[in-house]
């Protein structure tokens, strides 16, 4: 992925982003920390606020916060759901047919 970094134009790309995705209006000081703190990733502006929130600068890299965010909502899945997201996460060609191949497989059921 490419990371643009902060610019005017490109904050407002991420005002927009942030605006049109969160479940909550945020405060002005709220969105401009977020954009501060994303550099320019749109996944890091619709990840950081569901990771934890802020922490003080240096204390983890933003993809270390993300991914943490990521583990964080997979502990409430069943084992199962958690084997067939890291099945569909192997596979490079995003193509439905092999997913359901390896599941079927696996011998998961499918939903």
């Amino acid at each position: 992925m490419t990371r643009r970094r902060s610019g005017a134009g490109n904050d407002e790309d991420a005002k927009t982003l942030l605006t049109t995705r969160s479940p909550l209006p945020l405060d002005d000081q709220v969105r401009d920390r977020l954009i501060a703190e994303a550099q320019g990733s749109p996944l890091a502006l619709l990840e950081l606020p569901r990771a934890g929130g802020f922490v003080p600068p240096d204390v983890s890299s933003i993809p270390t916060r993300i991914e943490h965010g990521f583990q964080t909502r997979l502990t409430g899945l069943t084992a199962e759901a958690r084997l067939l997201l890291t099945v569909a996460a192997a596979d490079p060609t995003g193509d439905p047919g092999l997913l359901w191949t390896a599941v079927r497989h696996l011998g998961l059921n499918r939903p």
